[in-house]
């Protein structure tokens, strides 16, 4: 890979122009990514501090050297510099060099994956590949907090999930639920990754779930699983995967984002000239909310979309907000007072498993209390923890924190919330397999992901009136 980088100082002119002209060279050169053979990245950076001595620099990667003289005489880019450049320029600096660290780490191969998973490592890409900003793609991207606008992919916003705690605040950047959906023909659908961090492998979850991403096909008989984008075990700063369909098509693709990671930018790789283009929306305008604790989050699903509300969004066709946050879901007033600002249409409190005896009752009451204020017709659905314990000491404390949510329910009910719901957690487990739903007596599996998917099935499906 090779990293092209250029520093500007631009002619004399007032400080206004000066920022439309800046502004103008951002706009076009950085709309230059996704439409070069060859063209990794490429960003302007402006603010330049008073002891620089240009105004401003362009910091891109390429394929290899080959692309980048590609990218020199490209009519994209010399309609850009033409136009938007040279005119404005009085001093030009150029260094060209091969790339490293963070840039390099996007290349970095950890030897070849299984063909038959669909996944292959960059020297095998098609050469007609062109990638885009996820940002900038015609596509949504659902689950996540103003993700358009937010320097990395986030749940919720930084300032409030500071307020709430330091776990909160670290895992409100795990994008779990996140989900990037668009229609395409192309042949081929690749990823790069780029991450702000390596995160901790854990012992009992699949990585793929925990880091990776997978794909979905929307057809007729519903949404399809149509493969994943598994990161290398040894990955640092950043990956890269693709997955090919062979044959060409339109799809309507859903891509799960990473359950219990990081994601800072995020570039689609489709085949130049393909069609990409908006699906249709979700069944449900305002989404449904879901706040609990790690099972919530997803934790321990062996890919992002076998978590339980991946299941449930795609037997229904329905939006959703994932705050799940792995051991800090304790109903914190901060936590509280954000979950009442969403604009929801449904809310399921699966909220207790992070909290002691002592704690639960007055937080769990405080989370309804408050958002039962902002949302006074919304309905509710109280979830207790699913656990399956083999210890009879365990099983005690689990059964007294449903207790108490079952004791909540019926004051909360006999005081006239006629859109208040309860489900056992205890029960969710009873349809197949109920000795076999968890990795560890706590955190389920994907059979017991499924199993709680079809447990919340029928309170949403009364909510939104769906039959069939």
């Amino acid at each position: 890979m090779i990293r092209h980088v250029i520093l500007w100082k631009l002619k004399e002119m007032p400080e206004e122009e000066k920022k439309k002209v800046m502004e103008g060279i951002r706009e076009n050169l950085e709309g230059l990514n996704g439409k070069i053979p060859g063209l990794i990245s490429l960003k302007i950076r402006t603010g330049a501090l008073p002891s620089s001595n240009a105004d401003l620099m362009l910091d891109s990667v390429f394929l290899d050297e080959e692309s980048l003289k590609g990218y020199a005489v490209h009519p994209l880019h010399v309609a850009a510099a033409n136009g938007f450049v040279r005119p404005y320029t009085a001093v030009r600096s150029c260094l060209d060099f091969p790339a490293e660290g963070k840039d390099a780490a996007v290349a970095e191969s950890e030897g070849k994956i299984d063909r038959l998973l669909g996944v292959t490592a960059r020297q095998e890409w098609p050469d007609s590949i062109c990638f885009t900003d996820a940002k900038k793609l015609s596509a949504d991207i659902y689950g996540l907090y103003k993700p358009y606008s937010e320097p990395v992919y986030r749940r919720m916003p930084q300032e409030a999930a500071d307020k709430v705690s330091s776990g909160v605040a670290s895992l409100s950047t795990r994008t779990a639920g996140g989900r990037l959906r668009f229609v395409t023909d192309s042949e081929y659908v690749a990823i790069r990754v780029i991450r702000p961090f390596r995160t901790y492998i854990m012992p009992h979850m699949a990585f793929l779930g925990a880091s990776g991403f997978d794909v979905y096909v929307k057809e007729e008989r519903g949404y399809i699983y149509a493969g994943s984008l598994i990161p290398p075990v040894r990955f640092t700063e950043g990956f890269e995967a693709i997955l090919h369909f062979r044959s060409r098509k339109e799809r309507d693709l859903t891509l799960n984002f990473p359950l219990y990671d990081n994601v800072s930018e995020l570039y689609i790789g489709l085949e130049e000239g393909a069609v990409c283009r908006k699906a249709p929306g979700y069944r449900n305008e305002k989404p449904v909310l879901f706040y609990g604790a790690s099972i919530t989050q997803g934790g321990c699903a062996s890919r992002p979309g076998n978590s339980y509300q991946g299941f449930l969004s795609r037997w229904l066709d329905l939006d959703y907000i994932n705050l799940g946050f792995s051991g800090s879901a304790k109903g914190e007033q901060a936590i509280a007072d954000y979950l009442a600002t969403l604009d929801v249409s449904s809310f399921v409190m699966d909220y207790d498993a992070n909290s002691t005896f002592e704690m639960l009752e007055p937080t769990h009451r405080a989370v309804y209390e408050t958002f039962r204020r902002a949302h006074p017709a919304t309905p509710v659905l109280l979830v207790s923890n699913c656990h399956w314990r083999y210890s009879p000491e365990q099983e005690k404390t689990d059964e007294a924190r449903r207790e108490i949510i079952r004791r909540h329910f019926g004051e909360w009910s006999n005081a006239g919330d006629r859109n208040l719901y309860y489900l056992d957690g205890r029960t969710m487990f009873a349809r197949e397999g109920e000795y076999d739903c968890t990795v560890d007596g706590a955190h389920p599996n994907d059979l017991g992901f499924w199993n709680m998917a079809k447990a919340i099935e029928p309170f949403l499906r009364k909510v939104y009136g769906i039959t069939g």
